[in-house]
């Protein structure tokens, strides 16, 4: 546990950089925001493989993935509602943009986990 703080200390001071006061500052810039779901996505992809191979020491409190996952759908809301406000058309290109990086490989990861339950099933 120890050994997961100090990882976390570790992360937040060298994520931290410094910001001129006459710069224009967003609450949440796009390096920022992606930085923080970045980690809160690994956290909670720890807490599914700490539970399925029932390890306190990946998942050691569950309620920390309860707030990993709640941290991650809030940035990602608060990125979508930026961009619907700052960017034409947003929501009529948002999944055309959005289709070669997420549901195609969820589709080929679809296909090939069928195949694979399909296969096991054929051996035994």
């Amino acid at each position: 546990m120890a050994v997961i703080v100090i990882l976390w200390l570790i992360l937040i001071f060298v994520g931290i950089r410094y910001v001129n006061v006459s710069d224009d500052i967003i609450a949440f810039d796009k390096d920022s925001s992606l930085a923080l779901r970045g980690i809160c996505s690994i956290e909670i992809m720890l807490g599914h493989i700490g539970i399925a191979v029932d390890s306190a020491v990946l998942f050691p409190n569950c309620k920390a993935g309860i707030l990993f996952v709640g941290v991650f759908f809030a940035l990602s809301g608060y990125g979508l509602m930026y961009s619907m406000q700052h960017k034409e058309n947003y929501l009529k290109k948002f999944l055309w943009n959005r289709f070669p990086q997420i549901l195609l490989p969820a589709y080929i990861i679809y296909v090939a986990g069928g195949q694979l339950i399909q296969l096991t099933e054929l051996l035994m």
